[in-house]
């Protein structure tokens, strides 16, 4: 006969806390894809924009006239090309003159597609929603494709991102995906509900810590900005825990169980850290309704036939 427990639901730590900054996960600065003249601006600083809400039109009137001239070429090399098409069924030219004008006709369709393109990239659009955070251009100033010169800045204002180092003494109690609590410094009232998003695989040289990095969802009454100071608490989920002595055998964080399943042992692979009073924080391979067998003898096996002690 062998005795066997069920792993208890515990909080083996207390939440983790630190203090860090609101910032943002988006913040570019806009260029010119094209060469022109500001024709108008249609954002200004503080404004609030949606993906693909126009910031500021060039002067349209040259690039219009470039389109329409390469509409008219594709039309007239589109033409040629049916029309010696015709003719070579027809016996009466050959299949080089045929490529040659279906060459010209080509190069018409790309020459078209660039105008057409210029003609889109003269609309200056906001990449993402975000905020205007700044503007560098006027009303009849000329940008030039090449210098790359900002004409505006965008800051995303959600999600918002934050991060925090910890000693290497909490490796085991923060995880990927963890929920965390989001405390406006100033404004104890306003909280946020955000999730950790990575783990920095590297310790920090000197201070042995590892940096942490949260994703923020806006606050419904959105008083979260950018920069803000935060208190973040790491909520500690409950925990598999059991007696230290059910493990079969164990290297590393990674052991073995016995499971007792129809009255058959089955031999478990888990992984666990150890807990308080000789006790293991189970992490993956047995669940909550698990009945694992405690002080294994010896010369138990997988696949024996058990009479069980609850």
């Amino acid at each position: 006969m062998v005795r066997a427990v069920r792993p208890a639901v515990v909080r083996l730590s207390e939440p983790v806390t630190a203090v860090s900054n609101l910032m943002v996960d988006r913040d570019v600065e806009i260029t010119t894809r094209v060469t022109g003249v500001i024709e108008s601006l249609e954002a200004d600083r503080g404004d609030f924009v949606r993906k693909g809400q126009p910031l500021a039109i060039l002067d349209q009137s040259e690039f219009r006239l470039d389109q329409q001239a390469a509409e008219e070429t594709f039309r007239l090399r589109e033409a040629e090309l049916a029309r010696y098409r015709e003719l070579s069924q027809q016996k009466l030219a050959s299949q080089a003159e045929v490529d040659q004008r279906k060459a010209a006709y080509e190069l018409a369709r790309v020459e078209l597609e660039k105008a057409k393109l210029v003609m889109k990239r003269s609309v200056i659009r906001a990449p993402y929603d975000g905020v205007i955070a700044d503007r560098f251009v006027r009303v009849g100033q000329k940008v030039l494709l090449n210098e790359n010169t900002p004409l505006f800045k965008i800051t995303a204002l959600e999600p918002l991102i934050t991060r925090a180092y910890f000693p290497e003494q909490a490796l085991g109690k923060i995880h990927v995906g963890q929920k965390v609590l989001v405390t406006a410094a100033e404004f104890p009232d306003a909280t946020a509900i955000g999730r950790v998003s990575f783990i920095s695989p590297i310790m920090e040289a000197g201070s042995a810590s590892f940096q942490v990095m949260v994703t923020v969802a806006r606050d419904s009454g959105r008083v979260f900005r950018p920069g803000m100071g935060v208190k973040l608490t790491f909520e500690t989920d409950g925990r598999l825990a059991l007696p230290a002595s059910c493990l079969v055998e164990s290297n590393a964080g990674r052991g073995s169980v016995f499971e007792v399943s129809d009255e058959r042992l089955k031999l478990r692979q888990i992984e666990f850290v150890p807990g308080p009073n000789h006790s293991i924080e189970v992490r993956a391979g047995i669940s909550e309704s698990s009945w694992i067998v405690d002080r294994p003898s010896p010369d138990l096996r997988n696949g024996t036939r058990v009479q069980v002690n609850r």
